[in-house]
């Protein structure tokens, strides 16, 4: 995880800024809208500096697949569209939770 860390650091200074954390999530596959991303670098960004440390990357990786793997669960047809009823909302969030 570390190399690729480093390979999409391209200002060379141990930090992913948010142009580097966009591309790096669409290199990974996630296409994320532009007020889904500013809450993950809210949420991941523990030094409120605008950009993500290697720690920072690792947990906001760890998260996404996690939510990706729940929400794949829902997603039986592979549409990328689920229809939740609250309860199984609510089960999917609890789970993120503990995870």
């Amino acid at each position: 995880m570390s190399n690729g860390f480093r390979s999409r650091d391209m200002s060379g200074n141990g930090e992913l800024d948010g142009t580097e954390s966009r591309l790096a999530l669409q290199a990974s596959g996630y296409q994320i809208q532009e007020g889904t991303f500013q809450i993950l670098m809210l949420l991941f960004d523990r030094r409120r500096a605008g950009a993500l440390t290697f720690d920072d990357y690792v947990e906001m990786c760890i998260f996404l697949h996690n939510v990706r793997n729940v929400y794949g669960f829902y997603d039986r047809q592979h549409t990328d569209q689920v229809t939740f009823a609250f309860d199984a909302f609510l089960t999917a969030a609890v789970t993120l939770r503990s995870l």
